[in-house]
């Protein structure tokens, strides 16, 4: 879980940073450690930056993950998952949206390719 943290600590602060050697070798770690479990507890901070409008936004979650099953909640978001279907929860709308599971969907996210984004299209570098 520690690894878990770190990489994701590390991911947000160097996403737009040259690729090292250094760095890869911790992701790569940190990837097959998160690829390994069974389930797992997650929180985090999330921020997205829009350079075209200037809008800055930040949020809280947590989530659990077990297999392919998982929930997560995310500002008033709450994204729900039994492996088959999966549900987003609009709170301040009260709306919820159901979607079948499709894992062979690159475009989906799911907290396992959430922990692992870092893989495909991000560069990185390693900061003492």
């Amino acid at each position: 879980m520690r690894y878990l943290l770190l990489g994701i600590l590390f991911l947000t602060s160097t996403v737009f940073a040259q690729s090292d050697q250094k760095s890869k070798e911790i992701l790569d770690k940190i990837s097959t450690e998160i690829k390994g479990l069974k389930s797992f507890y997650m929180e985090f901070d999330m921020s997205s930056k829009n350079s075209s409008t200037g809008e800055n936004t930040n949020q809280k979650g947590t989530g659990y993950v077990k297999g392919n099953k998982y929930f997560a909640t995310l500002g008033d978001l709450t994204l729900i998952s039994n492996g088959v279907k999966s549900w987003t929860v609009i709170k301040d709308e009260k709306m919820t949206y159901q979607n079948d599971v499709d894992e062979d969907d690159d475009d989906a996210i799911t907290p396992k390719k959430l922990m692992t984004i870092w893989e495909k299209g991000f560069k990185s570098k390693y900061e003492k």
